[in-house]
């Protein structure tokens, strides 16, 4: 029985620091940046929903990003003229993240190939419990 449980627990060390040497393997370059509105927590959870969310043919994105001051500029300008203005989100429950993609062939309907930059990814959410959810995207 203890060589069992030595057995298990032992793959499952040897499973999590591969899963984390996985992680550092990435090539996309995170940037959180400062934040009065959102926790680092937050801005890191929009960012894996963005990620997930991504699902251009030949494309990957070479950079994520949080710029406050730029994200307020735009959520004003979707809270008056985009989908804020409508859909009765509160202007606290949306955040805007940037991503720098590159896209190999012309295997995509709506994109060339090319470099992008600071694409724009609207999140919102219910409420600050919620989790984040892609409203818009600006490719």
């Amino acid at each position: 029985m203890k060589k069992i449980l030595l057995t298990l627990l032992s793959l499952l060390i040897i499973f999590n620091l591969s899963a984390c040497n996985k992680a550092e393997e990435s090539k996309i370059e995170r940037n959180i940046g400062k934040s009065e509105k959102f926790s680092t927590e937050e801005i890191n959870k929009a960012m894996v929903t963005v990620e997930q969310y991504f699902k251009l043919k030949d494309a990957e994105i070479t950079k994520i990003y949080y710029d406050e001051e730029k994200a307020n500029e735009d959520v004003e300008t979707y809270m008056t003229y985009g989908n804020g203005s409508s859909n009765g989100i509160s202007p606290d429950n949306v955040l805007i993240i940037y991503t720098d993609f590159t896209v190999t062939s012309d295997a995509n309907e709506t994109i060339d190939a090319g470099d992008y930059k600071a694409q724009k990814w609207i999140l919102i959410r219910e409420d600050k419990n919620s989790d984040w959810k892609v409203d818009d995207y600006g490719y």
